[in-house]
């Protein structure tokens, strides 16, 4: 996914995110602006594969993202807040942390599996 693309795709969930912030409950536009955060987190941690193909970068952008989600409720809720940082920043935040640590389990877990599957192929 080229620059261009990564820009849009985080503008838009941002777009989103304070369009929700405005009209929809506030439980409602804290998740919207938790999945700005790990939409921003995925593009982010995907913008360096350069060399990779394009459906090779979507997979990994999509795996960072899901993982992300998955991730943003715990650290949500542990990482601590400031009382002056508001609530949606916070949520955005710690999505984006979220999907960067998916991010380095998905970068980092590669090879090992790729290890793994080569060790396991030569016991038989």
């Amino acid at each position: 996914m080229g620059k261009t693309e990564a820009l849009g795709a985080w503008l838009s969930t941002l777009a989103f995110a304070g369009f929700a912030a405005k009209t929809m409950p506030p439980d409602q536009a804290l998740f919207a602006w938790s999945v700005a955060g790990t939409v921003a987190g995925a593009v982010l941690g995907g913008l360096h594969l350069r060399d990779a193909g394009w459906l090779q970068r979507v997979v990994r952008m999509a795996t960072c993202f899901f993982s992300g989600l998955l991730l943003a409720p715990y650290a949500i809720a542990q990482l601590p807040k400031a009382g002056a940082t508001p609530d949606w920043w916070h949520a955005f935040a710690a999505s984006g942390i979220s999907a960067a640590v998916g991010w380095i389990l998905v970068d980092e877990a590669g090879p090992w599996v790729h290890q793994w599957v080569k060790a396991r192929r030569g016991k038989r």
